[in-house]
């Protein structure tokens, strides 16, 4: 309700055909808020949603993230495409759910938490802004509208399953041999996908047998990355003769994961990805002319070659969980100041030699036994 001033008493100043004016003053106001948002978005040119998105973009995701492409992306999926024309003065709730259910029903339930996530982050933006007066998508809950939330993983291959994933790597047909050693030395390293495929030769020293991760490739925030040094990475010999094998197939490239036909130079996280669920696809035919699958095992993941390392460095070498956190680059939080002396670089050496050696004696007891199962 507004109040126009005072009629019909003895020295009011608002006569009917004034009060009707500014009636139709206000109602060709909030029309125009409903069409282009409240006067101060206005003011700033943020009308839309798409809008909000691109200055929430450049002045929210680009200044505090150090990847912002995955928000990049959702934004151009997502929000704008079904939402950038969509005035943020009268943007609805059921709007965004739609969105999001979209997402859910498209197959992707967690991803779509992450749409929702970052939606409502930039709403919140635009009300600090002052661009709204409200988040509309406040009150909506992943429980709601389906989302399932992301859970982390416990799949971790056991000593015969490493040896079972070594053969099938050396028996698989068209499996480009950078692949297979990516594998080998994604297990091997513990490191993550793109810590590898984003790794030059500028960062290996393979005489001095030691992996340099530099802070732009470690997974930091964008704060904490800008007090970061680099991360060393001890390598056992099966480790550093790998990265030479590499290095020969290289040739003039920077990349130590060159590929000629990617458009970055060097592999990508999902060529990884798809060469290893078609290696669960492949099979062979025996002796016995029975067609058997080559890796006869669950199904994991590339990163779960990293769990893989982190579990059997304790469970089953017995190395300290304070230097098998620090073989994968974990933060050790307050026990940084008692146990980081020089990165605890000899106890992570001596750890990846015991690594490299397990993984050697599952891999050959694999070959010697054979590990195939009938489909």
């Amino acid at each position: 309700a507004v109040t126009l001033g005072a009629y019909g008493t003895k020295g009011a100043e608002l006569s009917l055909a004034k009060a009707r004016l500014r009636l139709d003053e206000l109602k060709a106001a909030h029309k125009e808020a409903l069409l282009h948002g409240d006067p101060l978005a206005g003011a700033a040119g943020v009308y839309t949603v798409h809008d909000l998105a691109e200055i929430f973009y450049k002045d929210r995701i680009e200044t505090q993230r150090k990847r912002p492409e995955e928000a990049r992306s959702i934004l151009d999926r997502h929000i704008i495409k079904q939402l950038g024309r969509r005035k943020l003065a009268s943007l609805p709730a059921s709007a965004v759910s739609t969105m999001i259910t979209r997402v859910v029903n498209g197959g992707a339930p967690v991803y779509a938490g992450k749409v929702l996530g970052l939606t409502k982050q930039m709403l919140n933006f635009g009300v600090a802004r002052g661009y709204m007066s409200h988040n509309p998508a406040a009150r909506l809950r992943p429980i709601d509208l389906a989302v399932q939330e992301h859970t982390p993983g416990d799949r971790y291959l056991t000593g015969e399953e490493i040896g079972q994933f070594y053969r099938a790597l050396d028996q698989a047909p068209r499996l480009s041999e950078q692949a297979r050693i990516a594998f080998k030395i994604l297990l091997l390293t513990g490191t993550r996908t793109n810590e590898l495929l984003q790794a030059r030769w500028e960062h290996v020293d393979l005489d001095s047998a030691l992996w340099a991760l530099p802070p732009e490739n470690q997974k930091l925030t964008l704060r904490s990355a800008k007090k970061a040094q680099d991360f060393m990475i001890p390598m056992a010999p099966q480790s550093v003769e790998l990265f030479r094998q590499l290095k020969e197939m290289a040739g003039k490239s920077a990349w130590v994961m060159a590929s000629s036909e990617s458009d970055t130079g060097h592999y990508t996280d999902k060529s990884l990805g798809l060469a290893l669920r078609r290696l669960f696809k492949l099979r062979a035919e025996g002796e016995d002319h029975v067609m058997r699958y080559i890796l006869p095992i669950p199904h994991f993941s590339p990163h779960d070659l990293r769990r893989t390392c982190r579990t059997h460095l304790t469970d089953t070498l017995n190395v300290q969980p304070h230097v098998a956190e620090k073989y994968l680059g974990h933060s050790l939080g307050t026990l940084e100041k008692v146990y980081d002396k020089g990165q605890l670089l000899s106890q992570r050496l001596e750890a990846a030699r015991l690594w490299g050696d397990y993984v050697d004696q599952v891999a050959g007891q694999a070959a010697d036994n054979g590990c195939e199962l009938p489909v």
